[in-house]
């Protein structure tokens, strides 16, 4: 679980909507809320 929470702090900080999906899978609301970012 350490490694996946720091995956996610990059993703927050490289902005990349593709590789939040992809990592998220079928979880539509990050995907929503990175949208309405």
């Amino acid at each position: 679980m350490k490694p996946h929470s720091i995956k996610r702090e990059t993703q927050i900080n490289s902005g990349n909507l593709q590789i939040t999906k992809t990592i998220s899978g079928s979880n539509n609301t990050i995907e929503l809320c990175l949208e309405s970012l």
